[in-house]
This record gives structure tokens, sequence and C-alpha cells, in this order.
């Protein structure tokens, strides 16, 4: 091989191992359904929502204000739409007088298989 051929295969194999390494094609390896199951965890506004996605599509979240009371249960089944849209079916919610719709859904992207973003940028992080 010349100089010129070498430069080249060396070329091609930096721009795929590159490739292979950026987030948005390790997403297209994993698709939302096969990662989902598990316990997942996301903070936002002070709170931590703990959630729970059993592989017979039924789902158990809690919802804690850390250093007080605050507690919120909420459970019930999900699905996939779209393949990249998780629609949670809120069936059981404690305390009893919190207000929730019951169909709830957002887009979720698959970073990888211990990390997924909402469509509203809420990073969630898998609990071991």
């Amino acid at each position: 091989m010349n100089r010129g051929t070498i430069a080249c295969v060396l070329c091609i194999a930096a721009v795929l191992v590159a490739l292979a390494f950026s987030p948005e094609v390790r997403a297209q390896q994993y698709s939302l359904e096969s990662v989902l199951v598990g316990k997942w965890r996301q903070q936002y506004s002070g709170l931590i929502t703990d959630t729970v996605f059993t592989a017979g599509h039924e789902f158990v979240a809690e919802t804690v204000q850390p250093g007080s009371a605050y507690r919120v249960y909420i459970s019930g089944t999900w699905e996939i739409r779209n393949s990249n849209q998780l629609w949670q079916h809120n069936l059981r919610v404690s305390p009893s007088n919190l207000q929730v719709q019951e169909w709830e859904g957002t887009e979720i992207a698959v970073i990888d298989a211990n990390h997924l973003r909402t469509g509203s940028g809420g990073d969630l992080f898998r609990v071991p």
C-alpha cells in the first residue's frame, strides 16, 4: 500500500470510530421498549421521582421532596407509541385528592442503556 492509501484507510477508520461513539448513533442501537424496563430516577425542581417499569407494562412512581414529608405515588400501565413516545395510564394516585391526567405522554430519546432524555429536556438515569 502506498502512503495515500494508508492515509485514506486511517481517515475512514477515524470517521467510523467517531460515528460509533456519537450519542445519535449509540441511541439507534437501543429501542425505548428494550431499555425502559427497570428502575429510573429523575431530579427536577427540588423533587426526585423514582419509577419502576415492568416487562408486564406496569409502572409505579414515587415522587419525594428531600427533607420534607411530601410524597406522591402513582401507578398504572405504560405503552410505547411511534417508537419514541412513552404513554402512562395513571390508574392509582396517592394522595387521592391529587389531580393528575388519566393519560400522560412524552417523547423519550434513548441516550444509552442507562440514560434517557424527555422531550422537555429532563434526564432519567437507571438506578441499580
